[in-house]
């Protein structure tokens, strides 16, 4: 079965907001939201489905909030009761790197498992990558990257096969991430120069951004701080344009790490205050409880005492609302799943 068709006077407004998604992802946010208020008041539930999936793109605009990801829920919900079953494994795809991002990997990882069975149902190889995709990631999050590079290496000769260059951006990008915390570093370097090489193709401003700072992140590693920082003003100069806070978030992180390694700790507390307020404002929680942790330490270094219970202080809480060694023990739950589903 399929979603019925959209009304005629929700139409007009369908179209706008395709065009505001692609120019004004800020805008857009409050335009779909006034598109699912008004889809709902007319019963209109193809047009609620489909603007669904066009403000699952843009709700990083406002920090994931637990209202967008509810409307994406029940968008799924319709979606399923019309049998449209590829909108619906979209919609729980887009809910799982919304709850991921808040670092509530039960919830994602439950989202990407439903949406990868659907995909394997419906033969859909990109969205069955995407899922695969944000279980691997669950799976970096957690510290288990050797997992997580084995099931990235799975998915990349079906995404190669498909020719689909932004997934396979996503794809190389996050092996190359995965790589680097196992300390293979040429390799790292490898994927990470063929997924810039993509980004730049496809031209996608937040993309080229992520994938420069993490380039950068491995320069610093290798003690080449000029240069990493040479990449973390070209990231830094993208992710402004394309209002990406979750990497602008890394990119201040990056710079903080390149200052403490020159042992100027005020100018490196001042990156990283800016790297901890770009998290916060993302709502990546996991990504602001690592900056805390850091603040912390070296509040300790220069003696501010204030600063560092503060850090403390806000760190704890947040660990707490982590939960972490609740997913653990939920992760360690999935290897009794069947192992097709993550083949």
């Amino acid at each position: 079965m399929t979603l019925p068709a959209i009304l005629p006077q929700q139409q007009e407004t369908v179209e706008r907001m395709f065009q505001l998604v692609q120019i004004d992802r800020y805008e857009a946010f409050n335009f779909c939201e006034a598109a699912l208020a008004m889809a709902r008041a007319a019963h209109d539930d193809a047009a609620f489905v489909v603007v669904a999936l066009q403000y699952g793109q843009v709700i990083d605009q406002h920090g994931y909030p637990e209202a967008s990801i509810q409307r994406l829920a029940e968008a799924a919900q319709l979606a399923s009761s019309y049998q449209a079953l590829l909108e619906q494994a979209q919609l729980l795809n887009m809910i799982g790197r919304a709850v991921y991002t808040r670092a509530e990997y039960r919830r994602a990882m439950q989202a990407w498992i439903d949406c990868l069975e659907l995909a394997d149902q419906l033969g859909e190889i990109e969205l069955w990558v995407w899922a695969q995709l944000g279980i691997a990631q669950i799976y970096d999050a957690l510290g288990d990257s050797l997992t997580a590079t084995a099931l990235l290496q799975k998915a990349e000769p079906r995404v190669r096969s498909l020719s689909r260059g932004h997934c396979l951006f996503h794809i190389l990008m996050n092996l190359g991430v995965n790589l680097f915390r196992i300390e293979r570093y040429d390799e790292a370097m490898q994927a990470y120069q063929e997924a810039l090489l993509v980004a730049r193709e496809l031209e996608h401003q937040s993309d080229i951004a992520e994938i420069l700072f993490r380039i950068a992140e491995l320069l610093l590693l290798q003690g080449k701080q000029d240069e990493c920082l040479v990449h973390l003003d070209e990231a830094k100069t993208y992710a402004l344009q394309s209002c990406h806070t979750w990497t602008l978030a890394n990119i201040y992180g990056i710079r903080a790490d390149v200052y403490a390694a020159r042992q100027q700790l005020a100018r490196a507390l001042k990156e990283l205050q800016a790297a901890i307020d770009f998290a916060a404002g993302s709502g990546s929680r996991h990504i602001q409880l690592r900056l805390l942790i850091k603040q912390a330490k070296w509040a300790e270094q220069v003696k501010d005492s204030a600063l560092e219970l503060k850090a403390l202080r806000e760190s704890e809480q947040l660990r707490q609302k982590l939960c972490e060694s609740t997913l653990q023990q939920y992760l360690a739950e999935l290897g009794n799943l069947d192992g097709s589903q993550r083949a």
